[in-house]
């Protein structure tokens, strides 16, 4: 990570010093930050600008359309910016798939497509690791939509089909687009 970044990770250390830090992920280009404390677990994304306020700007027109984090503070800076989130609870969907069949967690995938595409909007980034399951195996809410839009694209359903062929086979490619009601033929 840059200079600028390692800057901005260490002022908001020193703001939430009582909150115990645990890197989540990091990235080229991102990292991201569980804090808790006995009562609060919040995420913590720092990015370029450019990415968080996309972030930002998605999960503030999505709140009430999607279950997706609460935008808790955010700060876009020239270069980097962050933004500090609500957590939801459940899994991410990677973590949940080797609990489950291939058949399953089309299903779950098909679902979880499902409400995305139905909101109008395009998540840009729909992979296991940024759909969040619940109690139930129920779809519990959606992260990371940084590389969204506020229009639909044919890219989630690109990613989807990409992320099931790769990972099951086409005979699971053809089985979610009987769940979604689609046609193959579309991609």
């Amino acid at each position: 990570m840059q200079h600028h970044c390692k800057k901005v990770i260490d002022g908001l250390k020193l703001k939430y010093q009582s909150f115990k830090w645990t890197n989540k992920s990091s990235g080229k280009d991102a990292v991201t930050y569980l804090l808790t404390d006995k009562d609060e677990r919040m995420y913590v994304k720092v990015s370029s600008g450019n990415l968080i306020k996309n972030q930002v700007d998605m999960l503030l027109y999505l709140e009430g359309r999607l279950p997706v984090p609460k935008v808790i503070e955010y700060d876009v800076g020239c270069e980097y910016g962050y933004v500090i989130m609500s957590e939801i609870k459940g899994v991410n969907f990677k973590e949940y798939l080797s609990c489950i069949t291939p058949k399953r967690a089309v299903e779950i995938y098909a679902d979880a497509y499902g409400i995305i595409s139905e909101s109008g909007i395009t998540h840009g980034d729909f992979c296991p690791l940024n759909i969040i399951i619940g109690e139930g195996e129920k779809i519990a809410g959606f992260v990371d939509f940084e590389k969204g839009a506020k229009c639909k694209s044919g890219r989630d359903l690109d990613e989807s089909v990409f992320i099931i062929n790769r990972h099951y086979g086409k005979q699971y490619v053809k089985y979610f687009f009987q769940l979604i009601g689609g046609n193959q033929h579309e991609i």
